[in-house]
């Protein structure tokens, strides 16, 4: 919106109300030198940040679950990571145990030992839903580490 436009202080005015009023109450915001409709507000109230780990994993195949979300919570969840220190697994599988079923966040096929299976994105997860691992092809007594971290919101405020 240029300024020079405007011959009076009206209609000047009467921009930047329709800027205040339009603009930002209908969630719009300056990104890549464009007004545009911003991307999803949650909020913040905490971090994120979760390590689940099997010191003494027994051989063939396990599981690894992070905390559930209780009740009242949206967690975002954006770095998401697994890791086999001692063997080279079958395959790793990252997902998100949901109420409804699983959803695959990455998946390693022979990775190699000591080398990590990575997601990254926003991962809205809701009340019960987790992260968790699943380890194929394990020796007895591997090392296997879940590690996830981001952001949660408080909604039953």
């Amino acid at each position: 919106m240029k300024l020079d436009k405007f011959t009076t202080l009206e209609q000047l005015t009467a921009a930047v109300r329709t800027l205040l009023i339009e603009d930002f109450t209908m969630n719009k915001g300056w990104i890549s030198s464009a007004w545009q409709k911003d991307p999803l507000r949650l909020g913040y109230s905490g971090k994120i940040d979760e390590q689940v780990s099997d010191t003494s994993a027994a051989a063939g195949n396990n599981t690894l679950s992070g905390t559930d979300v209780p009740s009242g919570e949206i967690w975002v969840i954006d770095t998401v990571s697994a890791v086999n220190v001692n063997t080279d697994p079958t395959k790793i599988s990252i997902y998100i145990n949901t109420t409804t079923g699983n959803v695959t966040l990455a998946e390693g096929w022979t990775p190699g030992i000591n080398h990590f299976v990575i997601a990254l994105g926003q991962f809205v997860l809701h009340e019960g839903d987790s992260i968790d691992a699943v380890f194929t092809g394990c020796t007895l007594n591997d090392d296997i580490y879940l590690r996830y971290n981001g952001y949660r919101v408080d909604i039953d405020q």
